[in-house]
């Protein structure tokens, strides 16, 4: 559960802390001094925690928001539910149940993580990052110490890698039209879950057929096409 009143993570499982060490208060609460928690997330993303408490009886593990703010990520709200972001980098999702927002979580982990709550960046993360770089490459920058922490013997498949390389039939030509506005080709698609400074995650491109005229906008929402093309027009 992502939590905004709470005043630190919480966790019930003992079996998922990486280091333990406890000691008992009037309340019955067991504080964990050096405490850490990792979490994979269904976005193949690893969100590490630091300083939970543990807390025998509770039914629920909670994420507290104002820890994950402090090390700029940032929780944005969609209807019903709720995107983490780390700059501008889509890192996590979840969804609202029984008046409480729930992280997407595929499994918890008790490997030894940072001293503050961040999140690991994967192959696939600096793949993108990197230009879409092979996989030799990554070993290479790996002996000269350019980047740590990475497995240099795996990578994902790169959905945009993939999509570069698929061709297209060839097709006919069409007379080009005569006059402005006679004919406009459209374009558009997402940003891969790479958001904008502002928010804006998808993009439309409109060319006019007779003199190439072309404008490229950037779009929150797909509905927001006709509005450019009505702007591109003028």
């Amino acid at each position: 559960m992502v939590d905004f009143d709470a005043t630190m993570h919480i966790c019930a499982n003992k079996e998922f802390f990486s280091t333990y060490t406890s000691f008992k208060d009037k309340e019955e609460v067991i504080y964990i001094g050096d405490s850490r928690v990792l979490l994979k997330l269904t976005s193949e993303k690893m969100l590490a925690l630091n300083k939970v408490l543990h807390v025998l009886n509770i039914r629920v593990n909670f994420v507290y928001v104002a820890l994950l703010r402090k090390f700029r990520i940032k929780i944005s709200y969609e209807y019903n539910k709720i995107v983490m972001t780390k700059n501008n980098v889509f890192v996590g999702n979840g969804y609202y149940n029984h008046e409480l927002f729930v992280l997407n979580v595929a499994n918890e982990m008790n490997e030894n993580a940072s001293s503050f709550t961040y999140f690991l960046d994967f192959n696939d993360l600096w793949h993108a990052r990197l230009g879409h770089v092979s996989l030799s490459y990554f070993k290479k920058m790996n002996s000269f110490g350019l980047i740590f922490g990475l497995n240099s013997s795996f990578m994902n498949k790169c959905k945009i890698y993939v999509e570069a390389k698929i061709t297209k039939k060839t097709y006919e030509c069409i007379k080009r039209k005569i006059g402005l506005l006679s004919l406009i080709h459209k374009y558009s698609g997402d940003l891969k879950q790479t958001m904008t400074r502002r928010c804006k995650k998808y993009y439309v491109i409109l060319i006019d057929d007779f003199s190439r005229y072309t404008k490229l906008y950037l779009i929150r929402s797909k509905d927001e096409a006709y509005n450019m093309f009505l702007l591109y027009k003028v």
